[in-house]
């Protein structure tokens, strides 16, 4: 994550004296010191072009808080950030759940199918001996944790 000040602590300062400054604009138009930057690490980003965010939509509305910034546009600015944060919720539970998909895969390559008294949509709490399943049982309950703070259900995350 960023080193940059909270967003929302810079809008109102540059409201307050009626215009963002030049590094405040160039710093909009950084992907890892703009609002997609300061969200979660474990957002896939591509390196090869300076960080900006994998998925499309995150990576539109960064575009769309820079734009805001440079026309000093306060209002837009904000409402950008806040989609930039709903959106990142519901990229980092994509992540989560992609990390569980790939754990049932490593389950059942190792020629584990689902145990018939779990259901996959359950917060596992045995342990199992074999590590595909402890895999898969920390990934669920991760996906199952991060969608319950953030007011999600697990099952309806896109895969």
């Amino acid at each position: 994550m960023s080193t940059v000040r909270p967003w929302s602590e810079i809008i109102d300062e540059a409201e307050e004296r009626g215009g963002f400054t030049h590094d405040e604009k160039m710093l909009s138009g950084e992907w890892s010191t703009c609002p997609c930057g300061q969200q979660d690490p474990c957002i896939p980003r591509d390196d090869a072009f300076n960080g900006v965010p994998e998925d499309h939509e995150l990576s539109e509305l960064g575009v769309e808080f820079c734009v805001a910034v440079v026309e000093g546009d306060f209002d837009r600015a904000r409402k950008a950030i806040e989609k930039i944060e709903s959106r990142a919720v519901i990229v980092l539970a994509q992540v989560l759940r992609k990390e569980y998909d790939d754990a049932v895969a490593a389950w059942e390559a190792a020629g584990h199918p689902d145990r018939p008294d779990v259901s996959p949509y359950e917060n596992f709490t045995t342990e199992d001996e074999h590590p595909t399943i402890a895999a898969k049982q920390r990934s669920w309950n991760a996906l199952c944790e991060y969608c319950d703070a953030n007011g999600l259900d697990p099952r309806e995350i896109p895969q």
